[in-house]
């Protein structure tokens, strides 16, 4: 899982860095990101970058334990629709990010293994990283790595001017769903109430790996 998520998490950097270059944030000397302390380096200097919790990321009112869509493209519309419920995003914007997302995921699939899956997409209407969260009883084809079925799926959303949120968001979630024991609790929640403890007590590093 660990080296799975490395690659996933190399691809997403290289594209947040192709766009960061093409929109003159950073030079061709480019940034990198310290996985093990959560820095940025950029031109030899290093800029303590804020670790971001998974309580920031996900939307509470966008937490659906019991999904029942069964398909992926009605599983992204669900937790956008949820994402939408919540205020978070505007319903005129639902279909162009459910189109966004699913295109992304028909290019390659954000779904992992052991379960779980990242749909995800940029955009200039988002200020803030946000995320959904959906749990699904039976699974999703998600055509997975492992060629399993999904069970967890954090829907996220990031800005696209602000490529290195999106990669903090992104870090933030693989850090924890690389860990067995947050994967299976998260699995098992049958409440938001349950979802957002185990938020909590993975945030304060009480879940263990």
């Amino acid at each position: 899982m660990a080296r799975v998520m490395a690659r996933v998490m190399a691809r997403v950097m290289a594209r947040a860095m192709a766009h960061a270059m093409a929109h003159g944030r950073v030079s061709q000397r480019g940034f990198a990101i310290d996985r093990t302390d959560h820095h940025f380096t950029t031109y030899g200097k290093t800029q303590a970058r804020h670790s971001m919790k998974l309580r920031e990321i996900v939307v509470e009112k966008a937490i659906i334990p019991n999904l029942v869509a069964v398909k992926r493209e009605d599983v992204v519309k669900e937790l956008l629709d949820a994402l939408v419920a919540s205020g978070k995003v505007s319903a005129d914007m639902r279909d162009q990010f459910a189109k966004a997302i699913i295109a992304r995921e028909n290019k390659g699939s954000t779904g992992l293994n052991h379960g779980v899956a990242i749909p995800h997409t940029k955009s200039a209407a988002v200020h803030t990283p946000m995320a959904a969260i959906g749990v699904s009883r039976g699974g999703v084809d998600f055509n997975s790595l492992d060629k399993q079925p999904v069970y967890s799926i954090f829907l996220l959303l990031s800005p696209e001017e602000k490529p290195e949120l999106h990669l903090d968001a992104i870090q933030a979630i693989f850090s924890h769903l690389s860990k067995d024991q947050f994967r299976r609790f998260l699995r098992q929640a049958s409440s938001v109430k349950e979802v957002l403890t185990l938020l909590d007590e993975a945030d304060a590093g009480q879940v263990g790996a």
